[in-house]
C-alpha cells in the first residue's frame, strides 16, 4: 500500500484499512483508518452524538435509528473510523448494507449515514479519507447503488446526486367531506403500533414483503425498529366487524409509507385515518412506480408535486436500470423502442443497449455505437431524476420510459 504524508492527513491509495505506527520516545502509537468493530460501540456512539450535538442514549442516535445503533446490530463494523495516536476516535462514516427487491430482482445497496467528525478535528481531511474508502470498497464488493441524505454539492464529490422521484400529495379534510360525504371514512379501526410485540406486526411484515419494491428488514424485531426510524409513528387498520387486516402507514401528519392489502381501500384508509387522528391536513408520499395510486389520490388531493427523495450514487448502471425498467413495466405500458447509451460511470464505463419489445424491457451490454454519451451525473439526472431538461433530447420512446422509479422508503434511509 502506498501512503503519502501531507500537512494534516494521510492520503491513501487503495483502501480497506491501514495502521501507521508513530514512535514517540521509542513507544509506538497508532493512527488507524478503516472499518471499526464491536469493541468500539461506546466510543462510536459518543463520537456520533457529540458530532451532531445530540444527547446520549435514547435521545441520540440510538433512539433516532434503532435499526442501526442497537448493540446487537454491531454498528462498529458498519462504520469506517479514524483513531489518532492519542487513542481517540475522531471521525466515522457509516456504510450499511441492505438487499433491495425490485419486481423480483435482488439489488445490493449500501447506504451512507452518520458522516461525523468531532468539532476539534474538522478540516483535517478525515471525512474525505473515510468517504473515499467507503466508495472504493463499494466498487470492490459489487454494490449496485448507494443512497444518503445531505447537502447535494458536498456529496457530489463522492458521486452522489439528486434522484428517486416521488409524488407528494396534500390532502385536506374539508375537501374529503365534499368529495366523499360526511359518512365516508368510518369503516376501519386504527391502532398505533408502539411495541415490537404488537400482534399486527406479523401481518404488516407479510404485506410489506409482498410489495413489488421492498428491502430486507430482517426479523419482526428489526422490522419494528426500521419502521420507527427517526421516531416515526406507525399505525395499522382493521375493518370494523370482520377484523380483516387492511394495512399500515408510517408517519403521523405526513405518511411516508402506506402499505395496503388491497388498494381499493385507499380512499377509506386515508379519510378514516385523518378522522381517527383529528387531522385537517395530511401529506402522502407515493413511489413513482405506483401510477394507479397516484392517479386516484390526484382525484381528491388539494395539491400535488413531483420531486426527488435522496442523493444516490449508481455503481452498476446495468443492474439498476434493468431492475427499475422491470418495475416501471408493472403499472405502465412501455412503448417499444431502443437506445444505446455510453455511460462514463463512477465505477466504470458502461455501454448499454436499453430496449422494450412487446412491452417487455431488457438491458444488455453492447459493442454498438452509442446513440447517447453521458457523464455519471448526467446519467443519474436523465435516468433517475424527477426533473431533467437533458431528457427532452432523447428519442420519443426512450424519453417516455423515464424517469425510472428508483426508490427506497424513508424508513430504509440511513
Amino acid at each position: 500500500m502506498q501512503i503519502l504524508l501531507t500537512a494534516g492527513i494521510f492520503n491513501v491509495i487503495l483502501s480497506k484499512k491501514f495502521t501507521i505506527y508513530i514512535y514517540f520516545s521509542g513507544v509506538p502509537m497508532e493512527f488507524y483508518a478503516g472499518r471499526g468493530d464491536e469493541s468500539m460501540y461506546d466510543e462510536l456512539m459518543t463520537l456520533l452524538n457529540r458530532s451532531f450535538e445530540f444527547e446520549d442514549g435514547e435521545k441520540g442516535f440510538l433512539g433516532l435509528l434503532p435499526k442501526l445503533y442497537k448493540p446487537e446490530y454491531n454498528p462498529g463494523y458498519y462504520n469506517y473510523v479514524v483513531r489518532t495516536p492519542d487513542g481517540k476516535l475522531k471521525a466515522a462514516v457509516g456504510a450499511y448494507d441492505q438487499d433491495v427487491y425490485v419486481a423480483g430482482v435482488k439489488l445490493h445497496s449500501r447506504g451512507i449515514g452518520n458522516v461525523a467528525v468531532i468539532h476539534e478535528a474538522r478540516g483535517e481531511g478525515y471525512m474525505k479519507l473515510l468517504m473515499d474508502m467507503a466508495m472504493k470498497e463499494m466498487i470492490a464488493d459489487g454494490v449496485d447503488f448507494s443512497a444518503l441524505g445531505g447537502r447535494r454539492m458536498r456529496y457530489r464529490y463522492f458521486a452522489f446526486d439528486s434522484a428517486a422521484p416521488i409524488y407528494k400529495f396534500r390532502v385536506e379534510g374539508h375537501d374529503l367531506r365534499h368529495y366523499f360525504g360526511d359518512e365516508h371514512g368510518g369503516s376501519f379501526e386504527f391502532c398505533e403500533i408502539t411495541s415490537p410485540g404488537a400482534p399486527e406486526l406479523a401481518e404488516m411484515k407479510k404485506l410489506y414483503e409482498a410489495e413489488l419494491l421492498s428491502s430486507d428488514r430482517g426479523d419482526i424485531a428489526k422490522f419494528y425498529d426500521t419502521l420507527k426510524t427517526w421516531r416515526q409513528r406507525v399505525f395499522a387498520a382493521r375493518e370494523k366487524g370482520t377484523g380483516r387486516f387492511v394495512g399500515y402507514s408510517v408517519g403521523h401528519d405526513n405518511i411516508s409509507e402506506l402499505v395496503l392489502a388491497n388498494d381499493a381501500d385507499l380512499d377509506e384508509y386515508i379519510h378514516g385515518y385523518m378522522k381517527s387522528q383529528g387531522l385537517g391536513s395530511l401529506g402522502v408520499g407515493v413511489p413513482y412506480y405506483k401510477k394507479n395510486r397516484a392517479a386516484r389520490i390526484t382525484e381528491f388531493a388539494a395539491d400535488a408535486s413531483l420531486g426527488n427523495t435522496e442523493r444516490y450514487a449508481i455503481i452498476n448502471y446495468k443492474n439498476v436500470i434493468a431492475a427499475f425498467m422491470k418495475l416501471a413495466a408493472t403499472e405502465a405500458e412501455l412503448a417499444d423502442g431502443r437506445i444505446t447509451m455510453l455511460i462514463h460511470g463512477f465505477a466504470r464505463d458502461e455501454k448499454l443497449e436499453i430496449a422494450v419489445s412487446g412491452g417487455v424491457p431488457y438491458v444488455e451490454e453492447t459493442s454498438k455505437e452509442p446513440d447517447v454519451e453521458l457523464s455519471h451525473f448526467d446519467a443519474i439526472n436523465v435516468l433517475f431524476s424527477a426533473v431533467s431538461p437533458l431528457r427532452e433530447k432523447l428519442p420519443a420512446a426512450p424519453r417516455s420510459w423515464l424517469p425510472l422509479p428508483l426508490f427506497m422508503y424513508h424508513a430504509d434511509a440511513v
